[in-house]
């Protein structure tokens, strides 16, 4: 299957005018990047992680394009994205500071959960499913993701005061 065309027909039938790269330099299987109007993709990554759930290809892309494309329909993720740079601006500049952790964790966390509630929209009656396991398994991934960036955050600042 050619992804790349795939995700490309989908988003002109859904009349959403984006770009969308193929491109191995992202950590995940694909990201919607706002200030260029575009979802990357990266290929590789799809198709093993639909190897390992034991899913179609072709349902497994549609799933995360759709979530992606919640990012697009999300009327606050300009907003929320403000917040969490504040929050990190703020740990940079006056050290971690545990509140300051849980709002960055809170607002990553409901652009997650806004993504998906968008992307349910799109979603057909016989992928709600497996869209509600994948839906499960990545907010549970994105929470410990962030909460181990900011332990880094955390871990590199204490080494830095040691210095």
């Amino acid at each position: 299957m050619d992804i790349l065309k795939f995700v490309k027909d989908l988003i002109s039938e859904l009349g959403v005018n984006l770009n969308v790269e193929s491109t191995s330099d992202i950590y995940g299987e694909a990201v919607y990047v706002p200030h260029k109007r575009c979802i990357e993709i990266n290929e590789e990554l799809l198709r093993k992680s639909a190897k390992e759930r034991n899913v179609k290809l072709d349902e497994y892309v549609a799933i995360i394009i759709f979530h992606e494309l919640g990012h697009y329909m999300d009327e606050e993720l300009v907003e929320i994205d403000q917040k969490i740079n504040y929050y990190r601006g703020l740990i940079k500049k006056n050290g971690y500071k545990k509140e300051w952790a849980e709002q960055i964790k809170h607002y990553s966390l409901k652009a997650e959960q806004n993504a998906w509630s968008n992307a349910e929209k799109l979603i057909s009656n016989k992928l709600i499913p497996l869209f509600t396991k994948i839906k499960e398994e990545s907010l549970q991934f994105h929470a410990k993701t962030v909460e181990l960036e900011m332990e880094k955050e955390r871990l590199m600042q204490q080494i830095k005061a040691l210095e």
